[in-house]
């Protein structure tokens, strides 16, 4: 029983060490640092990447709306000349008295 109470004792022993981590800690903060800048730059391609692609989506998409736009102004603006033809016409044909 003698020597279970020894083997306990040995067991509980603290060992007490010293050790200076102060250049690791410098290094992890760089490496913090520098992955902290790596990330915004990713984010910064990210944004600019959806940017550009939206741009492209909007201008592809927007090419047939603009083509419908184009050829209604140019029937539009058929109508008001072929109204104002129809227009100078008869004012020709009648005399205007002031």
């Amino acid at each position: 029983m003698a020597a279970m109470r020894e083997l306990g004792k040995l067991r509980r022993q603290r060992v007490k060490v010293d050790v200076d981590v102060s250049g690791a800690l410098k290094g992890l903060k760089t490496l913090r640092r520098e992955a902290d800048a790596t990330l915004k730059a990713f984010e910064r391609v990210r944004d600019i990447k959806y940017t550009a692609t939206t741009v492209i989506q909007d201008a592809v998409d927007s090419e047939p709306f603009a083509e419908r736009i184009r050829k209604e102004i140019v029937e539009r603006s058929n109508a008001l000349k072929e109204r104002i033809g129809a227009k100078r016409q008869c004012l020709s044909k009648q005399q205007i008295f002031f």
